[in-house]
């Protein structure tokens, strides 16, 4: 969690040289009370010194996260990896101590499916949506909460486009759902299919 409110921070501050540039700088305006200390730097109290912090400053915030970037892409391919071995794990316990009729009802193949393929649907939904949900939900109130102290008419403006996207999400939901789960009975379906054909294979050529 630490990570990503560290991330959406450096996402909200990156336009923000570009900004003190292109309002102050250029146009020979004194900086903002807040940006103000960026004058006492060795040089900054020229216009090319503020130019060159400025300038250095947005290069920062670009290589901080790229870099913040490839430590959380490290981080979330080894806890997605743990999540779905444990969780294949707990499963495969699961089926050896289910009952001689359960596995009679069932297709080998089919088991076989939910325990390598079903088994990351929980590493999907926690490095997919939870945690992409969460750095987009804390990047967007940073970013309504600079925009509201700019433009508080822009700002409300801006919330036009989420009842649409809301209803649009309602919209289509149930339908990828729907999708989704018989992409996952047509895949286990197939998975059977192939473990019976080889299974035989050995009985048909004798």
């Amino acid at each position: 969690p630490a990570a990503h409110a560290v991330g959406a921070v450096l996402h909200t501050l990156t336009p923000w040289p570009m900004k003190l540039i292109l309002d102050h700088v250029l146009v020979d305006r004194p900086l903002p009370h807040a940006a103000a200390w960026i004058g006492s730097l060795p040089g900054g109290d020229s216009v090319r010194g503020t130019l060159g912090w400025l300038l250095a400053g947005t290069v920062v915030l670009f290589l901080s996260r790229q870099a913040l970037a490839m430590g959380q892409a490290f981080l979330r391919a080894g806890v997605g990896h743990r999540i779905k071995n444990t969780v294949g794990a707990k499963l495969l316990e699961h089926l050896q101590r289910c009952s001689l009729r359960f596995h009679s009802r069932r297709a080998v193949g089919d088991l076989a499916q939910r325990v390598t393929a079903d088994s990351q649907c929980l590493r999907d939904a926690t490095m997919g949506v939870f945690v992409p949900g969460l750095t987009s939900a804390l990047t967007l109130g940073m970013m309504f909460a600079v925009m509201w102290r700019l433009d508080r008419s822009l700002s409300l403006l801006s919330l036009l486009v989420v009842p649409p996207l809301v209803l649009c999400i309602a919209l289509l939901v149930r339908r990828m759902t729907a999708r989704a789960y018989r992409q996952q009975k047509l895949e286990g379906e197939k998975m059977a299919l192939v473990e019976q054909t080889l299974a035989a294979l050995p009985l048909v050529q004798a």
